[in-house]
């Protein structure tokens, strides 16, 4: 029985069920599986170990700031792999984690194999010549990758243009238990209707980098246009109290309402009750969860991942936070007949179950890693 050790930098809890389901359908093909993560939280270790049916391995993770640049260390992980010896890893490649660098030059002196999992995306915050240099690093490391399984078709065409053959590049469309949501979700949601006042909704964390002030500013402007419109906004974070001052300037604190953070069935009705969804900056996974309840998106790229959601569903904006280009999507989709917006919300389901299913994610993972064996 050959044992792949999976290697992660944390443990967010929506990809609980992906493990699960992953570790199962290797064990049905004679695979050992392991999963290690990185963790700064040591009170969330031991629950998170507890909640999950696969066997979970918390390292800690430490980090010092070097100018501009985060350098982080997990400790003893070149110990635990020379323990467990699996016979492939498959990470998500962070240049920036010199733990990393260690087990690379160990799996390399070793011949094990590994697979490199991600998306490739740079955050806002780097600049310069740190951009190129991650570049690099990055090119090297997914260079000697045997196989790569890449988070959306954006990625996968980058690394064949580097020079990677398209057979050991797998898109594992990055997802969340999409057939969860579907079975839990009212049956209303098939079936929308759009013929009343507009709900517009945005869920995720009230950051910087999310831009929702962009979105607000759209939705006050179209308001004032006398588009029939609110804007519910769920989620927390350290510019809520920024953004509620924003809609209050601007006199609309009635239709752009905040809600807090939300989880479960309180979540769930919000979703259930929009009209469309909206994503102004970065981010992902909420998008998904979005179309899995019948909703038209309007989105940035996020990490690159939604370009493959977005196909008569929907628009994709070209920048994060232009306002201005969020007006001009919302007015569109405003103005389309009734008959559009359902088609679009029927497309947005389609979608998700043929493209995004949780399902579809674990397949492509067992292809990679039956791939990378045969090589």
């Amino acid at each position: 029985m050959k044992k792949v050790l999976y290697l992660y930098d944390n443990f967010p809890s929506y990809r609980r069920d992906f493990f699960s389901v992953l570790n199962k359908t290797l064990a049905n093909k004679d695979f050992e599986f392991m999963f290690v993560y990185a963790t700064q939280e040591k009170s969330a270790v031991s629950f998170q170990e507890k909640e999950s049916d696969f066997p979970a391995i918390a390292l800690d993770r430490k980090s010092i700031n070097l100018f501009f640049f985060k350098i982080e260390f997990i400790s003893g992980l070149v110990k635990l792999i020379k323990k467990e010896k699996p016979d492939m890893i498959v990470l998500q490649f962070h240049v920036s984690i010199v733990s990393y660098w260690f087990a690379y030059f160990f799996l390399r002196r070793n011949n094990i194999p590994y697979i490199i999992w991600d998306c490739n995306y740079t955050r806002d915050s780097l600049r310069g010549v740190l951009v190129y240099f991650r570049k690099a690093l990055v090119d090297f490391t997914y260079r000697r990758a045997v196989v790569c399984i890449t988070y959306g078709s954006v990625f996968r065409n980058y690394l064949i243009n580097l020079g990677k053959d398209s057979d050991k590049v797998v898109v594992a469309q990055n997802t969340i238990n999409v057939e969860s949501i579907l079975e839990k979700r009212s049956k209303d949601c098939s079936n929308r209707k759009f013929n009343h006042s507009i709900k517009i909704l945005y869920v995720g964390a009230l950051l910087n980098r999310k831009y929702v002030d962009s979105a607000i500013i759209a939705v006050c402007k179209l308001i004032e246009e006398h588009y029939d419109i609110y804007f519910d906004i769920v989620g927390d974070g350290p510019e809520r109290a920024f953004l509620e001052s924003l809609s209050c300037r601007k006199g609309k604190e009635d239709r752009v309402v905040f809600y807090g953070a939300k989880k479960d069935k309180e979540l769930q009705s919000f979703f259930e009750n929009a009209d469309i969804f909206l994503l102004p900056g970065t981010g992902g996974l909420a998008v998904n969860e979005a179309m899995a309840y019948s909703l038209p998106i309007i989105s940035t790229k996020g990490d690159d991942t939604i370009v493959d959601l977005i196909e008569g569903n929907g628009y994709l904006l070209s920048s994060f936070g232009n306002y201005v280009e969020i007006m001009d999507a919302l007015k569109t989709f405003l103005l389309l007949p009734e008959e559009d917006k359902i088609a679009m919300s029927k497309k947005s389901e389609q979608i998700i179950k043929t493209r995004a299913s949780l399902k579809n994610m674990v397949d492509n993972h067992i292809i990679a890693i039956e791939t990378a064996f045969e090589l």
